[in-house]
């Protein structure tokens, strides 16, 4: 996986988990903002549940769908948090089903995804000075017979005196 993708697991900051966990956040609230609007035009309400039962859980699905946007941006710029606040967005996915039929269904499954991305984000490695490795050919040296200077031993002749070295 490359370095810089959004849904590496290993990285600066939790990006994908982010992504995933505001776009459902955001379909919750839309969730929610669909039932006000059908719990206020419609004459049936379905499951026996009385007419002012969608102005008040539509409400409570908004504000869910509110702390799952903000856990995800917490989450984002706070990493060392991103496992806790992961697990709400995962809890708040599984309640909005009852208060915003799940942020229209998408909305708790990015929740789950992005929750479960947030959990399962490693902080990165810090990464330690490298290893310079530097060989160096080793030189020999004899001191030459005549002039008693040092002289590589592969030398032909002595560069300080110009004798033949044995």
């Amino acid at each position: 996986m490359d370095v810089d993708s959004p849904f590496n697991m290993v990285g600066e900051k939790p990006t994908a988990g982010y992504v995933i966990s505001l776009l459902g956040g955001i379909f919750v609230i839309l969730g929610g903002l669909f039932f006000i609007i059908a719990g206020a035009t419609i004459d049936y309400y379905p499951f026996g549940l009385p007419d002012y039962s969608y102005l008040i859980c539509s409400p409570i699905g908004i504000l869910i769908g509110l702390i799952i946007v903000i856990a995800a941006s917490r989450a984002y710029y706070n990493p060392e948090a991103g496992p806790k606040l992961g697990s709400v967005i995962i809890i708040l996915s599984i309640v909005s089903w009852v208060f915003a039929l799940g942020g229209l269904i998408i909305g708790s499954l990015f929740g789950f995804i992005g929750g479960i991305l947030l959990i399962a984000w490693k902080p990165p490695k810090p990464i330690g000075p490298k290893e310079i490795i530097i060989r160096e050919r080793e030189i020999v040296r004899i001191p030459c017979q005549y002039c008693n200077q040092l002289v590589d031993i592969g030398a032909i002749k002595c560069p300080y005196c110009g004798a033949a070295p044995r």
